[in-house]
Order: C-alpha cells, then sequence, then structure tokens
C-alpha cells in the first residue's frame, strides 16, 4: 500500500481512504489522529491499526487508551516536544515552537495555521507519497 515518511521522525506512515473525512474542514490535507479523535479512534480499532498517543492525559503511563482523548494534556511520542503542554493557555506555546522547529528544517515556508485543540496545521508544501 501507500504510505507517506513522517519528516520528523522517519517512520513510515501507511495512507487509507476513509469516508467520514470532513470536506469542508481544511484544505489539501487530511490528518488522522487516532489517539485523539472519535472517528479515527473507532477506524484505527476496526482496522488492527497502531494508535500512538501524542497528548497524554493526566497520570497517563503509557497504557493502550480505552477511547480517544479529546483533552487537553502533555506532548508525548513527539520527539523534542515531549513534555509541552497542549492545553488552553499554553497550546500557543506548543504550536509555535514545533512550528519554528518546522520551519528551521525547510519542511514547509509560509502560513501556518492552526486548526482545533490539538494544533493541527495546513502545509504550504504537499507530501510526497510512496508506494
Amino acid at each position: 500500500g501507500a504510505y507517506v515518511i513522517n519528516r520528523l521522525d522517519g517512520e513510515k506512515v501507511p495512507v487509507w481512504i476513509a469516508d467520514y473525512v470532513l470536506l469542508t474542514y481544511g484544505t489539501g490535507v487530511v490528518m488522522g489522529v487516532p489517539a485523539h479523535d472519535e472517528r479515527d479512534f473507532v477506524f484505527a480499532h476496526k482496522y488492527n491499526l497502531p494508535i500512538k498517543v501524542v497528548v497524554a492525559p493526566p497520570d497517563w503511563h503509557g497504557e493502550e487508551l480505552e477511547e480517544a482523548y479529546i483533552e487537553p494534556g502533555t506532548m508525548v511520542n513527539s520527539v523534542q516536544f515531549n513534555g509541552l503542554s497542549s492545553g488552553k493557555g499554553n497550546a500557543k506555546d506548543s504550536i509555535r515552537a514545533s512550528g519554528k522547529y518546522l520551519e528551521f528544517l525547510f519542511i514547509y515556508s509560509g502560513i501556518v495555521k492552526s486548526k482545533g485543540n490539538l494544533g493541527a496545521y495546513t502545509l504550504t508544501h504537499p507530501v510526497s507519497l510512496h508506494y
């Protein structure tokens, strides 16, 4: 199947097609966050896909989530952003830090727009798709 490369950690990420994508949300990029979106969580369980937590609930110690965690928390499994808060009031700092890092790596340039409480981005450069 098709996959993309996560440019932050080099991990291969499979590309899936789903029928629940919201056409009115964002442009040009579709994101999947199974640990932090109810639809993605159900989809990942249905197809036995890995669910990587990137925003940890309070007192989380690496255990598997029983449902999508959609509240603010602490960033984990996020390379050098581990430990940053995704919470209200601090979310702009973690989004700004990760955006600055991505700009530094020349992954993209131009305007970065924050979407939702987990800080998804609209990128100005397309993702490379591999088969």
